[in-house]
């Protein structure tokens, strides 16, 4: 029990902007744990929670040696220890990784294989051409739809998945421009009157992903296009140009873009130029892109040091909170002030109730509610897709709402 004390301590302390505490604070702020015997933990939530069990089995609530883990902060990757189904053999940052079936290993997972090695590309071309000689048994995340549609051939297979990946843009309303917090929302709504998300599916991603109007994806509960019913499906310069001039906003709008060049994938750089020429095409708007690596572009954009900035979001749970509570909750992990009350008396309603109908109805009108502020903007909602070749099996298994990667239900014949 004190281990597992210490773990969700742990995680409280180094409050690692992009990692999981704030999923334990999201049940109010005020999350603690108690060990009250050898065998019994009790946590104290801000507010009760109905998901509590979700979030727990998520990253946040992964257990570790308080005699291997320091408490505050990460531990080395080749110094960490773990219990599953897997021993690492070996491993070399950015390159590879090697697993052989941990005979210690006393739960309940079957493996379907004899373990596996995990390579890392920095080159899409590079993996493509590996895809293609047979050197790959299984690419996931999948490439750009480029190399998609390049990678066809006998024994080259494309398994797809649900979709609850998005992309989305966040404005801070402490940096944004304007004068006035009258001028800042203004500006907001102006850029999501004039976005057009179905130009950037087509001639960005070439149709692989679809527009979304909402920061909750199609299929879960309580979805909404609210952002189409509010701003229309985007092109709307006329009614931008209104809010601006209502506002007394001088045009154009000088704004600084912040977008990170890897980690959401090779089409970032595209996108966001495709997003600036729409916003300067309108004439309103003067966009100055700015970019730079995740490492430094989380701790830059998560502490006000971006007016506006590119996130995406992949599930940590598949529940209809897991998106509403982190993007318009005002303990919200992107930091970025804003605060409507209305949302977080809704937000914990539906996190306190297992009434179903209700909590779809809070859902519902948590989006209608904060989508007049539009303090984020949605993009665009993509699919789980892999490729394998050769004999695959147990991949179509492993692509599940949740977007954990079950590497033990793999096999090869």
């Amino acid at each position: 029990a004190q281990d597992v004390k210490f773990s969700f301590d742990r995680i409280l302390k180094i409050k690692d902007p992009s990692g999981p505490s704030g999923l334990l604070t999201a049940t109010g702020g005020k999350f603690t744990t108690e060990a009250t015997d050898a065998t019994t933990v009790v946590f104290h939530l801000g507010n009760p929670n109905a998901l509590w069990d979700q979030i727990i089995a998520t990253g946040a609530g992964a257990i570790v040696d308080s005699k291997v883990f320091p408490a505050d902060k990460v531990l080395a990757d080749d110094k960490i220890i773990g219990s599953g189904p897997y021993e690492l053999k070996s491993y070399s940052p950015g390159q590879t990784a090697e697993f052989v079936p941990n005979t210690s290993y006393g739960g309940d997972l079957q493996l379907s294989n004899g373990g596996l090695v995990i390579q890392y590309y920095q080159d899409e071309n590079a993996l493509k051409l590996d895809i293609q000689g047979g050197k790959v048994d299984v690419a996931y995340p999948a490439l750009s739809p480029t190399a998609l549609k390049q990678l066809t051939g006998s024994g080259i297979n494309q398994v797809a998945g649900p979709g609850g990946a998005i992309r989305y843009l966040v404005f801070n309303l402490k940096t944004m421009p304007g004068s006035d917090a009258a001028q800042k929302k203004a500006i907001r709504r102006a850029a999501a009157f004039v976005i057009d998300r179905a130009s950037i599916a087509k001639n960005v991603y070439e149709g692989t992903v679809d527009p979304l109007y909402s920061m909750v994806p199609n299929g879960l509960d309580g979805h909404e296009d609210v952002y189409k019913t509010e701003f229309g499906a985007g092109g709307d310069k006329a009614s931008a140009a209104k809010e601006l001039k209502d506002a007394g906003v001088k045009t154009p709008v000088n704004i600084q873009i912040w977008w990170t060049p890897t980690h959401y994938g090779a089409l970032s750089s595209d996108e966001y130029t495709e997003i600036k020429r729409q916003l300067e095409g309108s004439k309103l708007f003067k966009v100055d892109l700015q970019s730079t690596e995740w490492e430094q572009y989380t701790g830059n954009c998560l502490a006000d040091k971006c007016p506006a900035y590119q996130l995406g979001w992949f599930p940590d749970y598949p529940d209809t909170d897991d998106y509403v509570a982190n993007f318009y909750g005002s303990a919200s992990f992107l930091n970025n002030h804003y605060s409507n009350p209305t949302v977080d008396k809704l937000l914990t309603d539906e996190q306190g109730s297992t009434d179903a109908a209700a909590r779809t109805s809070d859902f519902q009108k948590i989006q209608e509610a904060s989508v007049a502020d539009a303090p984020v903007i949605p993009l665009w909602q993509g699919k789980q897709i892999a490729i394998t070749t050769g004999t695959i099996t147990g991949v179509q298994d492993t692509l599940l709402p949740d977007y954990t990667f079950r590497f033990w239900v793999l096999g090869k014949s």
